[in-house]
């Protein structure tokens, strides 16, 4: 586990970068699951230049965003109305 429940009870979004996924998998995991447990929505940033993503994580993220700025702030902003959807 990441981290406990009163840490997650204060999170408002969890921002994963998808280029570290590969060295980072049990942590991602970890991540992933304290999201569904907590309903926290996943945004997810593509390293800059690339369009794909694992599958597995884009599965499980409220919304997928480039590595831009503007992108990004917009994509923590909204990334509850995915969570209805």
């Amino acid at each position: 586990v990441v981290a406990g429940d009163a840490f997650f009870e204060k999170v408002d979004r969890i921002i994963l970068l998808a280029g570290l996924y590969k060295d980072n998998k049990e942590t991602f995991d970890d991540l992933i699951e304290a999201s569904k447990k907590y309903d926290i929505p996943i945004v997810l940033v593509r390293p800059y230049g690339l369009e794909e993503v694992p599958m597995e994580l884009e599965e499980k993220a409220a919304t997928i965003v480039g590595w831009n700025a503007n992108c990004i702030v917009d994509a923590i902003k909204s990334s509850d109305e995915y969570l209805e959807e």
